[in-house]
């Protein structure tokens, strides 16, 4: 069954419902519901194609409040990034965002990120410390345009990051999450102006206040339908 320490999951299939949702990921500026494409898991996967002409609104953001709210945490995405992600007319910032609650609280950042960099095509796990941030990173120039899947995990001490399964860097850090009540982004940069869009597909976008193990986020990028999604208990509800 549903694994117990999935705090979020967003399909972005039509009429899913799980804890927080894609309807609770609303454009701003046009206010339009965001735009879908064909899937790598179901149907739909969200398709973001301007990352500088939209962002998710700040009352939808506090409807997607940080859901991390202690120092261990797992997160995954699968993800198509676009050849234009580094076209200016398309996103700008250093950054583009699968999921993130970084913000900054006066001086000092909190929370995590998750996504690429746009100055090196590095795939991109960022932790705030008290020393400031810690960055595990991975090449990722190979994956454009095709589906990869992305996970971070944090059990109280080490970072892992994972890239189809593999784990590609893990560093010793002491995370300070983010403020309850932080947002928590999709797609975009928490709170602030619409920068550090992704440009792309994003699709099965999870939270866990647990850090996997290699073997779970193993069977996550094994199973390309919820057919090959082991049911370990025998509830009928795949291992999610």
């Amino acid at each position: 069954g549903i694994h117990d320490s999935l705090v979020a999951w967003w399909r972005f299939e039509p009429g899913s419902v799980f804890r927080q949702d894609e309807r609770s990921l609303r454009y701003h500026l046009s206010g339009l519901y965001p735009q879908l494409m064909a899937g790598k898991i179901g149907q739909t996967a969200l398709n973001v194609f301007y990352g500088t002409s939209a962002s998710w609104s700040l009352a939808e953001e506090q409807r997607c409040s940080t859901l991390i709210e202690s120092n261990v945490f797992s997160a995954s995405a699968w993800v198509k990034l676009s050849a234009n992600a580094w076209n200016p007319a398309y996103a700008t910032g250093q950054y583009a965002t699968v999921v993130s609650d970084l913000a900054q609280n006066s001086a000092n950042y909190r929370g995590f990120f998750l996504g690429c960099s746009r100055a090196d095509t590095n795939l991109t796990f960022i932790l705030s410390s008290p020393i400031g941030p810690v960055a595990l990173t991975a090449g990722f120039q190979d994956q454009v345009g095709s589906w990869a899947h992305l996970a971070a995990t944090y059990d109280g001490s080490q970072a892992v990051l994972y890239l189809n399964g593999t784990e590609v860097d893990r560093d010793t850090v002491q995370f300070v999450p983010a403020n309850v009540g932080d947002g928590l982004g999709v797609g975009k940069k928490v709170n602030g102006q619409p920068v550090d869009g992704w440009v792309g597909g994003i699709d099965e976008v999870r939270i866990y206040t647990a850090a996997l193990s290699s073997n779970v986020i193993a069977e996550m990028v094994a199973a390309t339908d919820e057919a090959q999604v082991p049911d370990t208990d025998g509830d009928g509800i795949p291992n999610w």
